[in-house]
Order: C-alpha cells, then structure tokens, then sequence
C-alpha cells in the first residue's frame, strides 16, 4: 500500500497522479505495492513471481532543496526506475553501462551497435544478430545501465517511465535467453 501524505501542494498533485497511475498498471501483473508519496517526492515498490521469475520494479523521485546565501538556488531531483529480476540461470554475467574507458577495452562488436559512452561486456559470445537485436532493446528502454550475475539482472534507468507495464514486459523479452 503506498502511503500518501495528503497536501495542497501542485507537486504533491503530479506525484500522487503518477503513483496511482504506477500502481494500476502494476496490477495486471497482480503485484504487491508499498511505498510513500508526498510534495518532494515518491518512492514505490513493487513484487510479483511470474514463470519462475521474482520481479521487482522500483520508481522513485526525491527531490532535495539546498540554502542559497546571497542567491536562490534550485532543488535536486533525482529520478530512478529499477527493474529486478531473479531466478535466471546464474552461469551468465553481463554488464552495460556509460564508461569511455571501459569502452575502449571492450568487446568491437559492441563498440559498432552501442552508442558511445556505452559499453558491455559478458562471459560469453552471443552472434552479431543476437548483439544487434539486444543493442537496439537496450537503446529503445532507454536503459542507463545493466548488470546480470548469481541469476539476478539489474536494470537502471534515470528518468521516470510513464508506461511500466510496457517497460517490464520488454524486460520479459530481454531476458528470455538466459530464462
């Protein structure tokens, strides 16, 4: 159950639509919430088990305020989803994420299909098709950042996103070769 703390604040208003608007699309996967909302902002989570599979999506947005001296100075918001999923088959490791260093020393292939920053590296050797149709799922969630190990994936992006359900479905997609 996400708690709200009721308040006349316009912030408040656009933090509770899209907390009620998280929380239905999150039934169709019959999922637990818990969480809080208020002015400076929210934090939900959700759980749920499907083929085997735990699923935990968290959106949060905090937003910090700072004391300006001599000039005013704006707030800090931070705004985060997070997909998890276990119960994958634990031999696989993978990481995504934006490093121009870490780039340079992976793999050419991803180099060709991620856009820079971003690099990968796995413990294995999928096919130039299977690299390309994961580089472009990669690109179309808007995903900031990815890790799989001990069966557990990890996926971060640093932005709200409207429609979960669709999120989590492709995640389902994403997945399917290490399920």
């Amino acid at each position: 159950m996400i708690q709200f703390e009721d308040n006349s604040s316009p912030l408040y208003a656009v933090n509770q639509a899209y907390c009620n608007s998280i929380a239905e699309q999150l039934e169709q996967f019959k999922a637990t919430c818990q969480g809080f909302c208020n002015s400076y902002g929210f934090n939900i989570n959700a759980t749920w088990q499907h083929d085997d599979l735990t699923f935990t999506v968290e959106c949060k947005k905090l937003q910090t305020t700072q004391n300006g001296v001599v000039m005013p100075v704006s707030a800090h918001v931070t705004v985060d989803t997070i997909v998890k999923i276990r119960g994958l088959k634990k031999d696989y490791k993978m990481q995504l994420g934006p490093s121009a260093l870490k780039r340079w020393f992976s793999n050419k292939q991803w180099q060709l299909h991620l856009p820079k920053p971003y690099y990968m590296s796995t413990n294995y050797a999928p096919s130039v098709q299977e690299m390309k149709n994961f580089a472009h799922q990669i690109q179309a969630m808007e995903l900031t950042c990815l890790r799989m190990s001990n069966g557990k994936l990890i996926a971060e992006k640093h932005q709200s996103t409207k429609d979960i359900a669709a999120l989590v479905k492709n995640m389902e997609q994403l997945v399917q070769p290490w399920h």
